[in-house]
């Protein structure tokens, strides 16, 4: 939701800066879908066939905001908040139940390794992608911009939908015997250790969400930078994580999640102070922040990714505890763009 093509099409369709932001927030209010993923997966005879109609419903859902036009000249700004939040929620509804199902097949001894490697490969393909888009959208100029938005949207439709089809083979062990078929996610914060990292990481993110919606806002409005720059900016971002993911998966094995965290938690400090000293004449400051940020980012997703599944009980229902935690993450995410609107107001 904050990356510039969304972005560019939300500003393009009319939409103001603070808009932007309560974009970022009502996606994730949809986070509350989380809370009924345990009772339905829980029920479900054949959870993967539901994993397939939901992804694909919700990557229908998000392609056809950029149909709002074709249909629409007023209230297209709530038609996308109508579409998206729904799109969102089938999401959110399919994401603990993954989760749940990744932790029950990644061996102990390589699971920081695991989620690196995962990860870099998500973000190799963020990386081609990202600049592709950003030098396609380029192309085109005033009204012409919808044609790239229209097919843009289009292309990411069918890789999404075709995800979820790849994913079928996987293998799905199901629920263990001693699970309660009834657990809500709050019975995830009984556990004094998944409480503690909740909170954390809670915290953690809102403080960064306040901020979140308007990089890409500052990066196309003020510093008045191209599309293809932004791409090559976020490009920056992702390689130095790939990089990061590379060096933190072995360390976070090695020394364990909670030394890694102590030492890379303070520089965070650095990032923002960066982006507030950058002007259109000093822009430089950017990848060097987004470099930053990535190397950081890379140890603490991966430090905090291996403690969380550290401490969810071999014998509990994962899809509980995976629905809690990102219920609970999610909250904050919603919250904080609205501080970050009002101030920006």
């Amino acid at each position: 939701i904050g990356v510039a093509t969304f972005t560019g099409y939300a500003l393009w369709l009319g939409a103001t800066e603070s808009e932007i932001a309560y974009f970022v927030s009502i996606a994730s209010f949809t986070s509350l879908a989380q809370v009924l993923s345990s009772p339905i997966f829980n029920r479900l005879h054949k959870p993967k066939r539901f994993v397939m109609i939901a992804g694909s419903l919700e990557m229908l859902l998000r392609f056809s905001i950029v149909l709002i036009p074709l249909f629409l000249t007023e209230g297209r700004v709530l038609a996308v908040v109508i579409l998206l939040g729904s799109g969102l929620f089938f999401g959110f509804l399919n994401g603990p139940f993954y989760n749940g199902w990744l932790a029950d097949i990644i061996p102990e001894n390589i699971r920081a390794r695991f989620i690196a490697r995962k990860t870099t490969a998500n973000l190799i393909a963020g990386i081609l992608m990202g600049y592709a888009a950003g030098y396609y959208l380029d192309l085109f100029e005033g009204e012409d911009q919808y044609t790239g938005f229209v097919t843009l949207f289009g292309f990411a439709t069918v890789l999404g939908i075709l995800g979820w089809v790849r994913l079928m083979p996987v293998p799905y062990q199901g629920q263990s015997e001693a699970s309660d078929r009834s657990e809500n996610p709050l019975t995830a914060f009984r556990n004094p250790a998944f409480t503690r990292l909740t909170l954390f990481f809670l915290t953690w993110n809102f403080a960064l969400g306040i901020a979140g919606p308007f990089y890409s806002v500052y990066m196309l409005n003020y510093l008045k930078i191209s599309y293809t720059s932004v791409a090559v900016f976020n490009s920056i971002f992702m390689i130095v994580m790939v990089m990061g993911y590379k060096i933190m998966g072995g360390l976070v094995d090695w020394y364990g999640s909670k030394a890694v965290l102590n030492i890379l938690i303070p520089p965070t400090l650095l990032t923002p102070i960066l982006w507030t000293f950058s002007t259109p004449d000093w822009y430089w400051l950017v990848p060097v922040a987004m470099a930053l940020n990535g190397l950081l980012h890379a140890g603490i997703i991966t430090s905090t990714s291996s403690l969380l599944y550290s401490t969810i009980p071999d014998d509990a229902n994962k899809t509980t505890y995976f629905a809690a935690w990102s219920t609970a993450i999610q909250l904050a995410y919603a919250l904080s763009p609205l501080l970050g609107s009002y101030l920006v107001n």
